[in-house]
């Protein structure tokens, strides 16, 4: 399992890891794996059910999903260690929890990521961002997709966008405090 290392920049970590076989969702929790700690391949597997926009569907690009992932189990550890208090709608009512925060933080992710993805795409889909159905993919719409000017190019930049986003975010101190050196 190949993380991001310092001396690369994210968009060229993005494409190296998309070489070795991994899925959009994968490399956003492998950029931001030593800021997260991703616990075991669990997660990292796991997460891999959201890739090709949400199990293959090409709905809302999982790539997306997996960066609101990764900011709720980041402020998740930096508020209780490595575990999640309970949570109590009712109590969340008069005394608001982490969860407002979280949201903040996904709401504002999913803007920058709107405005990136609806001017250069027209979509928040996967299918419309890819140029691919992956429900039913024709062999025509893969070579598209993976040759050498091909569209999984535009994938690695939205993905490295997200990795960017959400740095960002924790640097403006409008994110979670990450564990662990920064990239």
């Amino acid at each position: 399992m190949s993380a991001v290392s310092g001396e690369e920049t994210i968009r060229t970590q993005i494409e190296r890891l998309f070489g070795e076989g991994k899925s959009c969702t994968q490399c956003v929790f492998l950029g931001l794996q030593k800021e997260l700690g991703v616990p075991g391949p669990s997660l990292l597997q796991g997460s891999d059910g959201l890739a090709k926009g949400l199990g293959g569907m090409g709905s809302l690009c999982g790539a997306l999903v997996a960066g609101m992932m990764a900011i709720a189990i980041s402020e998740a550890r930096s508020k209780s260690g490595d575990t999640v208090s309970p949570m109590n709608e009712w109590l969340d009512v008069y005394m608001p929890s982490q969860r407002e925060q979280v949201f903040q933080r996904c709401q504002e992710l999913r803007s920058r990521f709107a405005r990136q993805a609806l001017g250069r795409f027209g979509s928040l889909n996967c299918r419309d961002i890819s140029g691919v159905d992956w429900s039913n993919p024709s062999p025509m719409d893969l070579a598209r997709y993976y040759a050498a000017d091909g569209r999984v190019k535009d994938c690695m930049d939205v993905v490295a966008q997200i990795v960017k986003d959400i740095l960002d975010l924790q640097a403006s101190g409008t994110s979670a405090r990450w564990i662990g050196p920064d990239i």
